[in-house]
């Protein structure tokens, strides 16, 4: 499957949802990569507006390391992520989580780098 694809229609039904059910007080997970900060803040206000509590757990992962996974991801699963996206996102995701951590109820970050099939090193932290 070629993610790239079917990212817009997937975006779209995410808008879909979020208008549906911001006024419904439900528990909601939001799967997002928050490479558009943006739209990210928009939709922490809508639900903030609403009286939800809002909480960001957000994974990192260096660019090389995001493509070395991407590789594995096809020759594994046939699952194809072009190189350049998961290699020009990073810094963004994280500039963008860094910037929205305030306007949360509350923030995990984690570092996603080690390689945990192999006894790599372990998660890195961060929280409100």
């Amino acid at each position: 499957m070629n993610v790239a694809l079917v990212h817009n229609e997937s975006s779209n039904i995410l808008d879909k949802l979020v208008n549906k059910h911001s006024n419904l007080e439900s528990n909601i997970i939001l799967d997002q990569i928050m490479f558009n900060g943006e739209k990210s803040e928009k939709i922490i206000k809508k639900f903030k507006n609403n009286g939800y509590k809002v909480h960001i757990l957000a994974s990192f992962v260096e660019p090389a390391e995001a493509v070395k996974r991407a590789s594995i991801g096809f020759e594994e699963e046939e699952r194809y992520v072009p190189c350049e996206f998961g290699g020009n996102i990073g810094d963004k995701v994280v500039n963008n989580a860094h910037k929205l951590k305030d306007k949360v109820d509350s923030y995990i970050f984690v570092d996603n780098n080690g390689d945990f099939k192999k006894e790599g090193k372990p998660f890195k932290v961060s929280s409100s």
